[in-house]
């Protein structure tokens, strides 16, 4: 049996990583795997795991240590699935395709985020609402592998699919990430004008409109990608001003595993 404090510890973790303060959970995650570990039998407990797990999987990618985020979403998939939880399996199937995504083993991602999607729908009924509110996510995971291997037009189909779906849903949050990976396929296509109005609805949606409580890593992504606009227009300066603004905050808030990748951009 899980303890109300060790479910009400996990919740702050879980909040805590979703506002990007990977730093400030990694003790007292390490403490709760440590008392929930694979020796846990009972049903709730495993479950349990599963879900600490996943975010322990987050919190190494960030780290950059693929193979442990990758074992620990594997684990997580397992108990998932010997306990049939449906609703949860897709998350830990997509979480491995991030780690091989992030890994630069595109065509891997693409596969296993192909099961994940194939998983959300033996969850839910097709063209259901539900369907329609947790799929967009999976289907900016699955074109992003897609923009990487240069599956351009099937990119773009997956993702104007999954925008619609966000925008019926009323989903701002995902329709601003969608935006920014619609970004990224017409800026590799070299089709400025659209990728220029997606980056400002990205933007828009989750820096301008998020106002306080904006995401300090998806602003430093916007920035990035406003840099990465600027040099395609041939305004190196401008760019290069931009992404030095980004690696500031990077280094300002603790985001330095995102500084690299900004300095070699």
């Amino acid at each position: 049996m899980v303890k109300e404090e060790h479910r009400k510890l996990f919740k702050k973790i879980y909040q805590k990583e979703r506002d990007g303060k990977y730093l400030e959970v990694k003790g007292d995650l390490l403490d709760l795997l440590k008392i929930y570990s694979s020796n846990v039998i009972e049903t709730d407990g495993r479950l349990f795991r599963a879900e600490l797990l996943l975010t322990s999987s987050i919190i190494a990618l960030y780290k950059k240590d693929y193979s442990q985020a990758r074992t620990n979403a594997q684990e997580a998939s397992t108990i998932f699935e010997q306990y049939k939880n449906w609703t949860r399996l897709p998350y830990a199937l997509n979480r491995i395709a991030e780690t091989y995504r992030f890994d630069g083993d595109y065509q891997s991602a693409l596969e296993y985020t192909g099961k994940a999607i194939d998983a959300l729908k033996k969850a839910y009924p097709e063209n259901s609402l539900k369907l329609k509110k947790v799929l967009p996510p999976f289907e900016r995971e699955l074109a992003d592998a897609l923009i990487k291997l240069e599956c351009f037009s099937e990119a773009e189909r997956v993702l104007c699919d999954a925008y619609r779906m966000a925008e019926e849903t009323g989903d701002d949050f995902t329709k601003g990430h969608l935006a920014l990976t619609l970004f990224s396929l017409y800026i590799r296509t070299k089709e400025l004008e659209k990728a220029e109005r997606y980056l400002k609805i990205g933007e828009n949606v989750l820096v301008t409109q998020a106002g306080a409580q904006k995401n300090i890593p998806t602003e430093i992504i916007v920035m990035r990608d406003w840099a990465k606009f600027y040099l395609k227009k041939g305004d190196s300066e401008k760019s290069r001003d931009i992404l030095n603004q980004a690696i500031a905050i990077a280094k300002k808030y603790g985001f330095e595993y995102l500084t690299g990748d900004l300095e070699n951009k």
